[in-house]
């Protein structure tokens, strides 16, 4: 896939991204499409582990232009990388290059619940983003097992799980409580 006049299967002519509030609208248009079942849209915070974020069916074949958009609803803070994943009907596929967004803290409104990313990954490069104030954390694998029980400080708006070994690929699941409001998510490390 590339931008300009190139004769490939999807002929790209725009690919951008731009803040929507606190999400990320995500937008394309091809010149002419050949054999083309659909896109994917991925998106990094490290420009090496991409996460499938999102499909849409394209025209298949056309002669003409045709624009699409998805809306991110929940990019992580700080840099996003995205890209378009094109995957024809023979099952080839072909990448867009990367777009860059950058969301600060401040870009979003009021968390309503907890953020993990990116989900899924590695435990050492996961990040928690606290909805409101928790007293515990908990991990549990996917057998209900305890991997790990910590105490969390009244202000921590953030929780970084780098200084933790890595686990073994599986689902595990995240659970956080606190006077008020009790939280479980599932996280799949690979």
């Amino acid at each position: 896939m590339a931008l300009g006049a190139n004769p490939l299967p999807v002929e790209l002519i725009s690919f951008t991204v731009q803040k929507l509030d606190d999400q990320s609208l995500i937008t394309w248009e091809t010149a002419s499409e050949i054999q083309n079942e659909y896109f994917l849209v991925e998106r990094s915070i490290d420009q090496l582990n991409f996460e499938v974020i999102g499909k849409v069916l394209s025209q298949g074949n056309s002669n003409t232009s045709s624009s699409y958009e998805f809306v991110d609803s929940k990019p992580a803070p700080g840099v996003n990388y995205y890209r378009l994943k094109q995957k024809k009907f023979d099952g080839s596929i072909e990448f867009s290059d990367l777009r860059v967004i950058e969301f600060d803290k401040d870009d979003f409104l009021e968390v309503q619940e907890s953020i993990i990313y990116p989900n899924p990954g590695k435990l050492s490069k996961m990040k928690l983003i606290l909805s409101k104030s928790f007293d515990q954390l908990e991990l549990r694998n996917a057998l209900g097992e305890l991997i790990l029980l910590r105490s969390l400080s009244e202000n921590i708006q953030e929780f970084n799980f780098s200084s933790f070994p890595e686990l073994s690929p599986g689902n595990y699941t995240i659970s956080l409580s606190g006077i008020s409001k009790v939280e479980h998510h599932r996280i799949v490390i690979h």
